[in-house]
């Protein structure tokens, strides 16, 4: 590329061979474009850095075959500063391990940055430990949280911190285009109380054993388009929260492939189900609203839509025209309250292949207000999980262990127009190590590790909750 105020890389000594860093050549160039409103070309090649900041007002173009490689070792990245506004950074050594304090590309506090072409990609193993997975039953109300990727062989445990590909903060038209993630070692965007982002053709393919492996992430974030991304993650493929003190509002996805081990969808507000209320019954003030999510199709996953409001509210919701495949233990929808209030919620026009038809359930200060769902099929196949047949009391976080029926618990309207659910053959397997079988048959007895009859699984199961059906 050749033009006025276009800064190539190499002519600020960048090398490109994979082995040299060539950070301090990338940033000369950002500094020289940002002063001419231009643009920074990356040439094909495999350009080795550690953090760079791109500015305000400037283009950052990768050739079709030009490759970022993240570097391996820590010290090449820079932290970032402590917000009091963040809450994810408060949780450093929370039960996640070591959470992402940084990035390869990071755009903070900038306006109109484009980012497009070429391919981001890590050694997810610098970061990170190979295990093998041996899930364990703490007491009997806990399952040990890694039983959720159960089904690969193996998982990756956080070593030292690690680098998500880019993050977004504090920023305002910020476009994204025909750009590829690859073995990132964290969230692979993280987009934090930013506005009027655009998310185009962007490949995600993350390892199937990541930790947080999530594809897009927002918190606090407004006015976003996702449209024609192929979606490959080990945790949520998009996630919508409103955990950098504010709201998230205004998505609209469309046209997008999801493959993952957890949940294709999640929309949440508070960190987690354990975690108590902070915003003292202010839930609107941090709450997640206008959603908009069609025409996409999830190919693996163990949940399809998890919408979860531990601390705020989640309002006008629209899902439709979804074609979902749900090929791990888990269910295809589910909601949870505990402090906020979840309404609005439509669902329309979707079908899926599931082991779980729908987990609906609000507890203490929580509310589940209004839900439709309007001609959906679920064709369920009921496979080995640990509450296949029951749930206990209480709230639910994740869906990899929920029941095969629809359940609702506390749900004051709930309608349902149209709602097929056909039963196949249960696929019953000895998913269980010896270990872990013995664990089970002492906590809790043989029948769980028995074949559950197809003809004890209930299709409906309602508490306290009122359903209208046509």
């Amino acid at each position: 590329m050749k033009g006025l105020n276009v800064y190539n890389v190499k002519d600020f000594g960048a090398v490109g061979d994979g082995k040299t860093l060539d950070t301090q050549a990338f940033s000369q160039a950002i500094t020289y474009a940002s002063q001419t409103q231009g643009t920074v070309f990356v040439p094909n090649g495999v350009w080795l850095i550690g953090t760079i900041y791109l500015k305000s007002n400037i283009r950052f173009v990768m050739d079709e075959n030009a490759v970022l490689k993240g570097s391996d070792k820590k010290e090449h990245y820079e932290r970032y500063p402590q917000d009091e506004n963040n809450a994810y950074l408060k949780r450093e050594n929370g039960p996640y391990g070591t959470m992402p304090f940084c990035s390869l590309v990071c755009v903070d506090q900038a306006e109109n940055v484009e980012i497009t072409g070429g391919k981001i990609v890590f050694n997810d193993l610098a970061f990170n430990d190979k295990h093998p997975l041996n899930p364990i039953i703490l007491d009997e109300e806990y399952i040990q949280g890694i039983q959720y990727i159960r089904q690969p062989s193996y998982y990756y445990h956080p070593k030292q911190h690690r680098p998500m590909a880019v993050y977004i903060s504090r920023s305002e038209n910020i476009v994204i285009k025909n750009v590829a993630l690859e073995k990132c070692p964290v969230y692979s965007v993280w987009c934090l109380n930013s506005e009027k982002l655009i998310f185009e053709q962007v490949r995600i393919k993350n390892s199937k054993y990541q930790w947080n492996g999530d594809g897009l992430h927002f918190s606090a974030c407004r006015h976003v388009h996702i449209a024609d991304c192929n979606i490959d993650a080990s945790d949520d493929c998009i996630a919508i929260d409103s955990n950098y003190g504010g709201q998230s509002y205004d998505f609209n996805v469309k046209n997008c492939l999801f493959k993952t081990t957890i949940h294709a969808i999640r929309l949440y507000t508070g960190l987690d189900l354990s975690m108590d209320e902070s915003c003292n019954g202010d839930y609107e003030r941090y709450s997640v609203s206008n959603i908009k999510i069609s025409d996409c199709k999830v190919v693996e996953g163990a949940g399809i839509l998890l919408i979860c409001s531990f601390d705020g509210n989640i309002r006008d919701v629209q899902i439709e025209n979804l074609e979902c495949k749900q090929s791990y233990e888990g269910t295809a929808i589910s909601m949870s309250a505990k402090a906020g209030t979840i309404s609005g919620i439509q669902i329309k026009n979707c079908k899926f292949d599931c082991n779980g038809v729908g987990y609906y359930c609000a507890e203490k200060n929580g509310r589940i207000a209004s839900v439709q769902l309007e001609k959906c099929q679920f064709s369920v196949t009921p496979k080995t999980k640990f509450w296949g047949d029951d749930f206990p009391d209480g709230l639910a976080t994740h869906m990899f262990s929920m029941p095969y029926a629809m359940v609702c618990k506390n749900v004051e309207d709930l309608t349902l127009n149209e709602v097929y659910v056909h039963w196949n053959d249960a696929i019953f397997t000895n998913t269980y190590s010896e270990e872990y079988a013995n664990k089970v048959k002492e906590a809790w007895g043989e029948q769980r590790l028995g074949e559950i009859e197809p003809k004890y699984i209930q299709t409906l199961q309602l508490t306290n909750s009122d359903m209208r059906c046509f």
